[in-house]
């Protein structure tokens, strides 16, 4: 594999790196979160509202690509975080959940309209010879 292509893994792997440690953090007892009394959500959102999309935006040289990449993590972010953080602790979280599901509807109208835009061109190019 070159370097670039491992570069661009890189967001991939920190995502599943971060998934797993916030895993721990909010499952397991420790000196970190003060031995299960405190397990805060802001935490998480500081990891990925800030530090995934930086890895994205100086591991991808497409700003847009880069953009749709951070969007997606944070959609599983959200989706990974309503299960690890306790019912209890979730303040912010509750309006999280619902914005994953606009992000879940704003990808599926990107990709109908992609495959719509390809099943015209093909049309097209069938009609014009």
């Amino acid at each position: 594999m070159t370097k670039h292509k491992l570069i661009l893994k890189l967001p991939f792997v920190c995502f599943v790196c971060m998934s797993i440690a916030w895993w721990y953090f909010y499952t397991h007892d420790m000196w970190l979160n003060d031995f299960g009394r405190v397990k805060s959500e802001w935490l998480l959102l500081i990891d990925m509202m800030v530090t995934m999309p930086l890895i994205c935006f100086v591991c991808v040289k497409s700003n847009k690509l880069a953009l749709l990449k951070s969007l997606s993590y944070f959609a599983l972010f959200v989706a990974l975080g309503s299960y690890f953080i306790p019912a209890e602790n979730q303040v912010l979280w509750l309006h999280l959940t619902d914005l994953r599901y606009v992000l879940i509807t704003g990808f599926f109208i990107i990709e109908l309209s992609a495959i719509l835009c390809v099943i015209l061109a093909i049309r097209q190019a069938v009609k014009s010879g």
